[in-house]
């Protein structure tokens, strides 16, 4: 298993952990589907269109507990802006695994579409590291640091404060280089 620990701190410093990223291990419980069918599902999310969704939808189906098919298939949605057909698919997401991170970041991802600013970020507690908002958590995956960290850059990023997007934005490509 690769992972990289990362120490971190939030609340102006006040707090601070190590953070454990995984780069290669995908729990069951989250992906629940052969290695080669989420490396076709990753691939399919860099190619959304009419026909890249109904291949991710049909894999979402053959692998009905995937947390992370799900997440793909309501991403895609959004890219597509089938908004009605998202937001049932994410409504189902958010009644069976309402504490999973990356239901969690969908969540949140639609405050800040919804221009919701102050509910981000006191839905996430003010708090821009994972270890924090997740305290019992001892492991991350890289889907879930990489987007988690997305939505704080692109939050910082509407909010006009440059120097705290950039960081988030130098976190991501670090996590990407040891990929």
């Amino acid at each position: 298993m690769m992972q990289i620990e990362v120490e971190c701190s939030w609340k102006n410093k006040t707090h601070k952990a190590k953070q454990v990223i995984c780069l290669d291990l995908r729990p069951k419980k989250i992906f629940a589907m052969p290695s080669e069918k989420v490396a076709l599902l990753q691939k399919l999310r860099t190619e959304i269109d009419a026909t890249t969704i109904g291949d991710i939808t049909a894999l979402k189906e053959q692998y009905p507990k995937s947390i992370y098919a799900s997440f793909v298939e309501i991403n895609a949605l959004d890219d597509l802006e089938a908004n009605r057909r998202s937001d049932v698919c994410f409504q189902k997401l958010l009644k069976d695994h309402s504490n999973e991170t990356l239901t969690r970041c969908l969540y949140a991802g639609r405050l800040l579409k919804n221009t919701e600013y102050e509910k981000f970020a006191a839905y996430f507690e003010d708090t821009e590291v994972l270890k924090g908002v997740f305290p019992e958590r001892k492991l991350f995956y890289i889907e879930e640091v990489m987007t988690f960290h997305q939505l704080w850059h692109h939050y910082f990023d509407i909010m006009g404060h440059p120097t705290q997007a950039e960081k988030h934005q130098k976190f991501l490509q670090m996590i990407l280089s040891k990929t």
